[in-house]
C-alpha cells in the first residue's frame, strides 16, 4: 500500500491520515483485540511538516510505539522487548479486568486502589513518551483515540508530570486531548480524500 501523498487511492497503513493538524498527533486506539489492523491497534502517529505528512523515507516515520521505554521489558507484538507500545497504549490497563477498558475507567472513577496505582504507573510511562517526543519534535501534540477520549479529566496531572521532566518550560500546554472523540482514524482518512476533491473542484 503506497505512503505517497499524491496517491489518490492510498490510505497509510500506520493512520497517517488520522488527524489534519500541522503538528505531531499521537492517535491512540490502542491495544484491544479485534479486527481492527494496523491503524486501529497500535499508536499510530504521523509528523506534518511544512503542512505536508512526513513519511520517512520507508514509509515508517513516527513509529513511537516501538521505540524502546524498558530495557528488556515486556515482549512486543514485534519480537522484541520493552516496546513503548506495551506500556501506553490500552493493553496495561484491560488486564486488570479482561480486556473491558471501559470497566477499568468505571473502577477507576470509583476509587479502586488498584486501577488508580495501575494508572499512575500508566501516567508515568506515558508522559515520559511524549517528553521524548517533545524533545526531538518541539512540537503540539495530540491524543485520541480509546485512551485520548478519556483524558480530559486527568489532562491537568499528565501535563504536570511533563512539566516536570522538561527543563525549557514552567507548564506543558502543547498538550490537548483529540475533539475527535470516536473513529477518528475513520475520519481523518474521509477528510483526506475530501481534501483531494475540493481542491478538484
Amino acid at each position: 500500500m503506497s505512503c505517497s501523498p499524491g496517491t489518490s487511492r492510498s490510505i497509510s497503513p500506520s493512520g497517517a491520515a488520522v488527524p489534519r493538524y500541522r503538528h505531531l498527533c499521537l492517535c491512540r486506539e490502542l491495544g484491544l483485540p479485534g479486527p481492527r489492523g494496523l491503524l486501529l491497534s497500535h499508536a499510530q502517529q504521523q509528523y506534518r511538516r511544512g503542512g505536508d505528512l512526513y513519511n520517512g523515507d520507508n514509509c515508517r516515520s513516527c513509529e513511537v510505539g516501538h521505540t524502546q521505554m524498558v530495557q528488556n521489558g515486556k515482549p512486543c507484538y514485534c519480537g522484541r522487548f520493552g516496546c513503548a507500545d506495551c506500556y501506553c497504549s490500552a493493553k496495561p490497563l484491560v488486564k486488570l479486568t479482561g480486556g473491558d477498558l471501559a470497566e477499568f475507567f468505571l473502577r477507576l472513577e470509583g476509587g479502586d486502589r488498584d486501577a488508580r496505582d495501575l494508572w499512575q504507573e500508566y501516567l508515568n510511562y506515558l508522559a515520559q513518551l511524549i517528553h521524548n517526543i517533545h524533545m526531538l519534535y518541539d512540537c503540539k501534540v495530540v491524543l485520541g483515540g480509546q485512551i485520548g477520549q478519556r483524558l480530559d479529566g486527568y489532562l491537568d496531572t499528565l501535563c504536570a508530570k511533563l512539566a516536570a521532566m522538561d527543563p525549557f518550560i514552567q507548564n506543558a500546554d502543547y498538550v490537548s486531548v483529540c475533539k475527535a472523540k470516536v473513529e477518528s482514524a475513520a475520519v481523518g482518512a474521509a477528510i483526506s480524500f475530501i481534501g483531494e476533491y475540493v481542491s478538484s473542484i
